[in-house]
């Protein structure tokens, strides 16, 4: 979108494209013991919201399709890549070109959910890419200077993912072992089990499914 001027009315008009999630969000946004008039006057917002999410996918799954080119031209650098680098840090060296593919179908998984029927994360890939689309929301908000609410993200999170485990793969390792009991009850979260479905059947694309370790 470099050089093309949006406003909020542009991206109020994506949220019809936004099918997914426009019901969801309507509903838990809005209180529903909130007058007629207070209704009319929030729902500009809502739709704003909505609308950057069509957005954000498509920068998102541009960003990935540029780290899988310059993965594949041997011009790569974790570090430096335009969407990979939002992942744990960690992990920065296990990036590899297979993972560039399956990650990018999780990707597009997500955000043909945005768009059509929305599903919690199938995986921890998955809420991954979701955490990286709310990124990619902030920037729009930030660059276009809109007027959210400022709990919009917490809000949104509560409505897009059925638990927070993925965040402790942000943790550094000390955080980890000073708070154990946080690990207890995470599905996961080891780097071999990201494309593993948390349950059965995936709802998923084949291809960002693998079998659980040892199998």
């Amino acid at each position: 979108m470099d050089g093309v001027s949006v406003s909020a009315e542009d991206f109020r008009a994506d949220s019809v494209k936004c099918a997914g999630i426009v019901g969801l969000f309507s509903e838990m946004l809005l209180d529903e013991d909130v007058d007629a008039f207070t209704r009319r006057r929030l729902e500009p917002h809502v739709h704003l919201l909505v609308g950057m999410f069509w957005t954000a996918g498509e920068i998102l799954v541009d960003e990935l399709f540029e780290d899988l080119t310059a993965y594949n031209t041997g011009d790569f650098d974790a570090e430096e890549t335009m969407a990979l680098h939002g992942l744990p840090e960690q992990f920065l060296d296990r990036y590899d070109g297979r993972f560039l593919h399956q990650f990018l179908v999780a990707t597009v998984v997500v955000t043909t959910r945005i768009a059509t029927s929305w599903e919690y994360p199938a995986t921890i890939a998955e809420a991954l890419a979701v955490k990286l689309l709310l990124d990619r929301v902030e920037v729009l908000i930030d660059t276009y200077e809109l007027e959210v609410d400022e709990e919009w993200r917490n809000d949104v999170e509560g409505i897009l993912f059925e638990d927070d485990d993925h965040e402790l793969l942000y943790w550094d390792a000390e955080d980890l072992e000073a708070h154990p009991r946080t690990l207890e009850g995470s599905a996961n979260l080891d780097y071999v089990s990201w494309f593993v479905p948390f349950r059965t059947p995936p709802r998923t694309a084949p291809f960002a499914v693998t079998d659980p370790p040892g199998q």
